[in-house]
Formats: structure tokens, sequence, C-alpha cells
């Protein structure tokens, strides 16, 4: 197939994991408020169902036999997953939605920091601006008016929880990118949910206040719909895209999620209008314009240079 829709593809793959993960925190959230007392309980329940699907899938197509030494990367990668999926749930519990989507924000951050630390490789101007343009979207979102204050009052323990596990996702991008071009989504997303429901549930049995499991048909169906959708297709998908897409692209699209969820809870009356939302929602749409931008230069110089290196060299 075409490179060029290859690329394509794999950005409306990304897209489609953008809105389902804007989906997420309002469904997690209503899930806490109504029977899930523990929010590690709850994760680690989404990606008990989504081991258990991904093993069957895995045990019926053989790929447990393709399964090599080089596989050893999904240990950091699912201990990285784990924490930032802690850290971000636990921290939905102790904050405000807005809050906790913007601070998971600190993930396009992170990002070029991360794959600096990786391949040593500088990132572009303009990659560094994307970045931060989209995290003053995601500030300018969550804002009231040009009143910014609540931001920057003591964080809570929420709000600290929240801002890690933005990071820790962010690193988990980088790491994703650099190291898994060769590996299988399927066998890499299994053992990095395997990691992560061991992890939570490491967490959650011990040490999580008020434990308790809600067997409502509607709590069920909703937790079913984050494990298969929103956990098993999104990680999927995003993990055979991320191949083709530049890593700070997948970072700066993430925030679009706070957008998704904050224009869905005003379409739904749940909160009123603001226009936070829209210039924010602006500045975060250009932000994904400018890193498309730059993927698409950096593209070309690199077809650029394949051309060239054949022409020099016809037999290569």
């Amino acid at each position: 197939m075409d490179k060029k829709k290859v690329r394509r593809l794999s950005l409306l793959g990304m897209i489609l994991c953008v809105v389902l993960w804007g989906l997420t925190p309002l469904v997690s959230k209503h899930l806490m408020n109504k029977g899930y007392d523990s929010p590690a309980l709850l994760i680690a329940v989404r990606c008990l169902i989504s081991v258990v699907l991904l093993g069957l899938v895995l045990l019926f197509t053989g790929k447990f036999k393709k399964i090599t030494k080089g596989y050893w990367v999904c240990l950091p990668a699912g201990l990285v997953m784990g924490g930032a999926y802690l850290f971000q749930f636990i921290g939905l519990g102790d904050t405000s939605l807005s809050k906790n989507t913007f601070l998971e924000s600190f993930s396009v951050i992170t990002v070029p920091i991360a794959m600096f630390a990786f391949t040593l490789k500088k990132p572009s101007l303009l990659s560094v601006v994307a970045s931060i343009g989209c995290l003053v979207g995601a500030f300018v979102l969550c804002g009231n008016g040009l009143d910014f204050s609540a931001m920057f009052t003591s964080p809570s323990r929420g709000d600290i929880f929240s801002a890690i596990g933005g990071a820790l996702f962010g690193v988990n991008i980088a790491f994703t990118k650099v190291f898994v071009k060769d590996k299988d989504p399927y066998v890499y997303v299994f053992f990095q949910l395997l990691i992560t429901t061991a992890l939570c549930f490491a967490y959650a049995l011990p040490f999580e206040p008020n434990l308790t499991f809600s067997w409502e048909v509607e709590n069920i169906l909703l937790t079913l719909f984050l494990a298969l959708f929103c956990t098993v297709a999104c990680w999927l998908l995003r993990t055979a895209s991320i191949k083709n897409v530049s890593a700070v692209t997948c970072a700066v699209l993430n925030p679009m999620s706070a957008v998704i969820a904050t224009s869905l809870s005003m379409s739904l009356l749940m909160e009123p209008f603001s226009w936070n939302v829209v210039v924010g929602g602006l500045i975060i749409v250009a932000s994904i314009v400018l890193s498309g931008v730059v993927d698409a230069k950096k593209e070309a110089k690199e077809e650029a240079k394949a051309i060239a290196s054949s022409e020099r060299d016809p037999l290569s």
C-alpha cells in the first residue's frame, strides 16, 4: 500500500482512539459515582477483560508461538502504562474532571523529552512549539473566562496524581514509537495490559479504601464498553498506527480528548456552554495541524533522501 495512504489511515486510527478516549473519563467518573468506589479496581477489571479477550485471540491465531526474547520491552512498557492508569484514575477520584483532563495533557511535554532520552535526537523547534501550544490550549479549555486562578491554587493529591499519570502516558508513547517498530501489536498490547492488570489488582486489594464492585447491569455494560472499545481496540489501533505517525503528533492529538469530553458534556447539558472550550479547542486543533505539517515535511525529506540514494546506487 502507498506510504501516504498508510499514513492517512494511521492518522484516522489515532483520531478514532482520541474520540473513544474522550468518552472514557465521563464513563469512568459515572461508574465511580454509581458503584465503583475504587478507581484501581475499575481499571483492573477493565484490563482483565481485555487480557482474557486478547489471550483468546493470540491462542487461536497461534501468535503465542511467535513470542521471542525481544518482547522484553513489554515489561517496562506495561509498568509505565499501569502506573499511568493508576495515577490518572486515582487522581480522577480526587479532582475535577476538567483539571484531570488538563493535567493529563502533560504527555505533550514529556514525549519530546522522552524521545530525546531514547534516541538522542533533538526534536525540531516546530514540534516543541506544537507541544507547548497544545498544552496552552488545554489550559484555556479548562479556564473560566479569563479567570484561571483555580489552576494556581495549591494542588490536591488528585491534581498531582493526574499530572504524573499524564507524564507517564507521554513516556509510554515515546517508548512505543522507539522500541516497538517490529513487534506484533496484539502480543505487545496483551503483555502491557497483563502487567497493568497485575499492578492494579496489587494496589487495589490491599490499599484501596472502600473496595466495592457493582453487579448492576448498566455498570457491567459500561465496563465492557471501556474494556472492549476504550482499551483493547484503542491500544491495538494506537500501537499499529504510531509506527506511521510521529510520537509528537500522537501526543498532540491526545488533548483533543479533552475537547470531545467537554463538548459532549455541554451537549448533554451536564455543564454550561463556555467560550474557553471554543478558544482552547481551536488552539489545540492549530497545534495538531502544525504537528501534521512538520510530519509531512519530515516524510517528504525522507522520501527525497531514499530516491536520491536509489539513484546513486540502483542495485541497492
